[in-house]
């Protein structure tokens, strides 16, 4: 009803202003006519298409389709043609051809209006700049009117045969028509009431053709009373042309103007009442958050672990076993506070300093996260020792760290009791295995020392004697055996104590060392072994003790003798470098486990027994050699690959002494420690 109600104002509004038009224009004239009727009709058809395209040009565009401004344009260019028609035949602009000329530009203006039409409903979603469409269609509409007005183009279609004029006016109707299906196809994005004003104003516009073309075949044909037919037709077609005029109203005005703005009020109240429901879900949403806040605190309060939230240097939370670790009252006592303090003075610490964190401690790749990183704590007169876990985020500019602090007092007493259980372990270990060595070394040339004084008193008994010396050499050998080895055991107490002497001076190594090598010739040729020395210069002067290069390369030749294969060899050379030399003691033997060359230096180590067989040793010989050798600012390497021989490598600096001479050993002296060395082969 409210509806109907709105739709009579507007149509009772367009007749009174209808009426009220005739009146002043018959006032003007001081006649009133038909024709007059009918031209105002034209001319409100015309104004109103026009207001709406200015409408258009200046109101704010609330929605996505085009089709309103493509109707606008249509209607206002549309009644700029039926304008310029009436002002054709009303002034007599050309004489006896004024009406001809402005028949030609309402036949134009239907055409213009039906070809628009199609158009605007064809492409209702196209995007349109209305400036340029308008300059198109003024350039269009000048070059129509030109044509008409200037030339006779139109004028032999629309006064030629009548078959040709019919046959455009039925293009006008199936352009009318095809508009009309076009809307109905598209109605999805059309306005239901849109579509239905068109639809009748089409249907106006095709009724009002199908007149004026069935009148002037009727009168062609029958020849009836013009005057009266012509009365008629105008008085049907001022009826049809009001009813167009007032679909247009409804079409331009309400459907451009009117019903967007209400849509817009509507949209406007459903997007209020959805702000409102944000509004309510919003305050819901913060309500929940607020619940969630309180749980969450609560737990960071009762976590195991010490948490505290430190913001713009100061910590600006701390639950409750923070405050147990430092024994407070109430952890509220460390809020304020900086991180410094509350870390013991000793370390200086920063945290706004890790970029990109500091080494040894593992961090993910956005720098946001440092783990393991371990502080001693100190506050309340309490000292403990934390591992920190540290979260950095930026949150609106400000830099938020969440520091977690796990105690590990009790980790660190934990792991300093598991180290001295694993350090007494090695050293019971280490013990029970020196026990093992020294009890085994020392027992073997004790038995064959009292094996052989068994031996000879049974000899003596049997009166044979021809056996002691020999069973007195074995005495001998053992003695310097057990001799050799109770001079380890003091060298390596010695220079565990740092108390190892040495008396050096300068000398020729390479005398030194040929002396030496040529003294055990006689045990390498017992055994099968050929021995070779060789050097690069003969003489080559070094800063040495002579009692730690004999220990030394006895030691050396004695190994390459004793662990060497079958028929082998021994290489003994010297190199002559820039700054030192080196002494290298090469042999053809067993060679040495790469999983043992890394302790082979070290005290009391030796190879499996099981890969030695019958090889007997105590495993300090060749830690006291690399001590010696160190204590001469000289190193020792070893090069070995098992089954094929081993090269040991000495490296002492030369003298820069000048003068130096020659040091000739007491052959005596020299074989006595050669007996002493070599007791165990």
């Amino acid at each position: 009803m409210e509806k109907s109600k709105k739709v009579s104002k507007e149509f009772l509004g367009l007749l009174a202003a209808y009426i009220f038009s005739i009146l002043i224009m018959a006032i003007l004239l001081g006649e009133i006519s038909m024709s007059l009727v009918y031209y105002v009709a034209i001319f409100n058809s015309s104004l109103i298409g026009i207001a709406s395209l200015l409408i258009c040009m200046v109101s704010v565009d609330i929605g996505k389709s085009s089709f309103y401004k493509y109707i606008a344009i249509t209607f206002a260019f549309a009644g700029m043609i039926n304008l310029i028609s009436m002002f054709i035949i009303v002034s007599k602009l050309f004489g006896a051809a004024s009406v001809s000329k402005s028949t030609q530009l309402n036949f134009i203006s239907s055409g213009f209006e039906a070809l628009s039409l199609v158009f605007s409903s064809r492409y209702v979603n196209r995007e349109i700049s209305i400036k340029k469409h308008i300059l198109s269609r003024i350039v269009f509409v000048f070059l129509i009117l030109g044509a008409a007005i200037y030339t006779d183009v139109f004028l032999s279609i629309y006064e030629g045969p009548y078959n040709i004029r019919d046959i455009m006016q039925y293009i006008h109707i199936i352009l009318y028509v095809y508009a009309l299906r076009l809307l109905k196809k598209n109605r999805k994005n059309i306005c239901g009431r849109t579509i239905r004003d068109l639809k009748i104003y089409i249907m106006l516009r095709v009724t009002n053709i199908i007149m004026i073309t069935t009148y002037d075949n009727l009168y062609s044909i029958f020849d009836v009373n013009r005057n009266g037919i012509i009365d008629t037709v105008f008085l049907l077609a001022v009826i049809l042309r009001f009813f167009d005029t007032y679909y247009i109203l409804k079409i331009c005005i309400i459907d451009i103007i009117k019903r967007p703005n209400k849509t817009l009020f509507r949209q406007l109240i459903m997007e209020k009442n959805r702000l409102r429901e944000s509004i309510y879900k919003l305050e819901s949403i913060k309500m929940d958050l607020e619940c969630y806040n309180e749980k969450y605190e609560q737990l960071l309060v009762s976590l195991p672990d010490g948490v505290l939230i430190y913001e713009g240097m100061e910590i600006v939370f701390a639950n409750n076993k923070i405050g147990e670790f430092f024994k407070l009252d109430s952890p509220d006592a460390l809020l304020g506070k900086s991180l410094d303090d509350i870390l013991d003075e000793e370390f200086d610490y920063n945290i706004y300093e890790l970029e990109p964190f500091e080494q040894g401690i593992i961090s993910d790749n956005r720098g946001d996260l440092v783990k393991g990183l371990q502080r001693k704590f100190c506050f309340n007169n309490t000292k403990f020792n934390g591992e920190i876990t540290i979260f950095r985020k930026d949150i609106g500019g400000e830099v938020l760290f969440i520091i977690i602090i796990k105690n590990i007092d009790s980790i660190i007493k934990l792991k300093k009791v598991e180290n001295e259980l694993e350090i007494k372990k090695t050293m019971e270990k280490a013990r029970q295995e020196i026990l093992s060595n020294i009890s085994h070394d020392f027992k073997t040339p004790v038995n064959v020392i009292y094996s052989a004084i068994q031996m000879q008193d049974l000899n003596i008994k049997k009166e044979k004697f021809d056996q002691i010396a020999e069973f007195n050499g074995i005495v001998k050998q053992n003695c310097n055996r057990l001799l050799r080895l109770i001079n380890n055991f003091i060298d390596s107490s010695r220079i565990d104590n740092d108390n190892l002497k040495m008396n050096k001076k300068c000398i020729n190594i390479v005398r030194l060392v040929e002396d030496i090598t040529m003294s055990v010739l006689p045990f390498a040729e017992d055994k099968d072994i050929s021995l070779i020395f060789d050097t690069d210069e003969e003489e080559v002067f070094c800063d040495v003790d002579i009692d730690f290069m004999e220990r030394i390369m006895l030691n050396l030749l004695s190994n390459a003798i004793k662990y060497n294969s079958d028929s082998g060899s021994i290489d003994v050379f010297i190199e002559n470098h820039n700054e030192f030399i080196s002494i290298c003691v090469k042999d053809t033997g067993i060679g040495i486990p790469e999983s043992k060359l890394s302790k082979l230096f070290n005290r009391f180590d030796r190879i499996d027994r099981e890969v030695l067989r019958h090889k007997e040793g105590s495993g300090i010989g060749l830690n006291i050699v690399k001590n010696m050798i160190e204590k001469l600012n000289g190193s020792i390497d070893v090069i070995s690959k098992e089954n094929e021989g081993t090269t040991m490598i000495v490296n002492l600096p030369k003298s820069e002494k000048r003068g130096c001479q020659d040091q000739v050993l007491e052959f005596d002296q020299l074989n006595q420690k050669v007996q002493l060395e070599l007791s165990d082969l």
